[in-house]
């Protein structure tokens, strides 16, 4: 249970973190589309058009990944949302089967619960093919390494990776709430 001084701190912390004035985006959360379609950028965001970003990773807290099904361009598609708390909430979106969401679901199930109570990064690397991105995730400073038997992508099974993913980030958020 949290005491009056760790709100007051809280509070604090979150005043700190607020900025009045002018800024260069509005508040709340941004979504980010993690794809290589205007290259040479990796990813971008869309205020009204799209906005290429030259960020080289994206850290913070992973608090969420769910998969959708999002109608676009007149298709049914599935979507991978990875939600990540950083100096504002972000909302990074890419195909529920591309290269991309695999490495972060795989980076995420190789974590430990604890791991996944601290900050990670984010970093989106192209493939080989123009139209392939990775996603390198750091713990720690240090790339998350891949355990052998899940570097055959064709012959893992992605449900039960997808699975124990999302357990290990239940079992961080149930570590976080006993601290």
């Amino acid at each position: 249970m949290m005491d009056l001084q760790q709100l007051a701190q809280r509070i604090s912390n979150l005043e700190s973190k607020l900025t009045l004035g002018l800024s260069d985006h509005p508040p709340g959360q941004m979504r980010i589309y993690c794809n290589r379609q205007y290259p040479p950028a990796l990813w971008y965001a869309f205020d009204g058009e799209p906005r290429p970003l030259s960020a080289a990773c994206i850290t913070g807290y992973l608090t969420k990944l769910e998969f959708s099904k999002e109608t676009r361009r007149n298709k049914e598609t599935s979507k991978l949302h990875i939600h990540i708390q950083g100096d504002r909430p972000y909302l990074l979106e890419c195909g529920g089967t591309t290269a991309f969401a695999k490495s972060v679901i795989v980076a995420v199930a190789s974590l430990s619960a604890q791991d996944l109570t601290k900050p990670i990064a984010i970093a989106p690397r192209p493939g080989d093919d123009d139209n392939v991105l990775f996603a390198t995730v750091y713990s720690d400073f240090q790339w998350v390494n891949i355990p052998e038997e899940w570097r055959n992508w064709e012959a893992v099974d992605w449900r039960e990776i997808t699975l124990i993913a999302l357990e290990k980030l239940a079992g961080a958020r149930s570590v976080i709430q006993r601290n």
